[in-house]
């Protein structure tokens, strides 16, 4: 199936080596200090008499985004004590990598700044957020003095009451639970505070106190992740 729809396997394992077709190209995935996939270096040691013939040779770093950390000076001598002996193209930087650090390599594998989040704290506005994720405002409502909010009743209203908007988002849509009392939207250039806990595909929003109509009306829409909010923030 792979080569028949011109795709290149990684491999990670002895086992998976002796499975694949050595005339046909793969990926090598050596472990440098992650401790997660890929070959130890001793391994790859071992295979050096071996007809080992990879079309890119592959790593990963572990702390990229602390830029001139020693592990990842280490991560790099280890790679190219076998990279330099096979003489293939490499690949190594993530995100953090391509933002952080200037390294010789043939392909850079991003992963979290293809949505436009950060890497790291330290160039927090190197990206343009293109992630969205925004709900519609499918009920507003005045809830009367100190009325409990949502399951659980983790939230009530004071005792002024308070205007809620009810949204078509949840944790069925990736919206995390911890946002629950602590996450805020965007709605027509206002932020409003999330109050209680969030549903599977509901969540409340406070709009305002008292009596006064407010400012949010059914089919607006509320930006959860967006241009006003930062996929980083609701991350943290």
């Amino acid at each position: 199936m792979l080569m028949g729809n011109h795709m290149i396997p990684v491999i990670n394992s002895r086992e998976q080596f002796e499975l694949w077709d050595k005339e046909a190209p793969y990926a090598l995935h050596v472990d440098t200090g992650m401790e997660r996939l890929g070959v130890t270096i001793d391994e790859i040691e071992k295979w050096m008499g071996e007809d080992l013939r990879p079309e890119l040779l592959i790593t990963h770093f572990a702390r990229a985004d602390e830029p001139g950390h020693d592990f990842s000076k280490q991560q790099l001598q280890r790679f190219h004590s076998v990279a330099d002996k096979l003489n293939v193209a490499v690949s190594i930087s993530n995100s953090a990598g391509i933002v952080l650090h200037e390294i010789d390599e043939d392909v850079a594998r991003a992963g979290i700044a293809l949505y436009g989040a950060s890497p790291s704290t330290k160039v927090a506005d190197a990206l343009r957020p293109v992630t969205r994720l925004e709900g519609e405002v499918l009920q507003v409502r005045h809830a009367g003095a100190n009325v409990p909010v949502g399951y659980g009743g983790t939230f009530t209203t004071s005792g002024d009451g308070l205007w809620l908007a009810t949204i078509g988002v949840g944790y069925a849509d990736g919206l995390p639970r911890l946002l629950s009392n602590a996450g805020r939207v965007w709605i027509n250039g206002h932020f409003y505070p999330v109050v209680g806990r969030v549903g599977m595909d509901l969540v409340h929003v406070g709009l305002s106190e008292g009596a006064a109509q407010p400012g949010v009306q059914v089919g607006d829409y509320a930006e959860f992740i967006g241009a006003h909010i930062a996929v980083d923030e609701v991350a943290r």
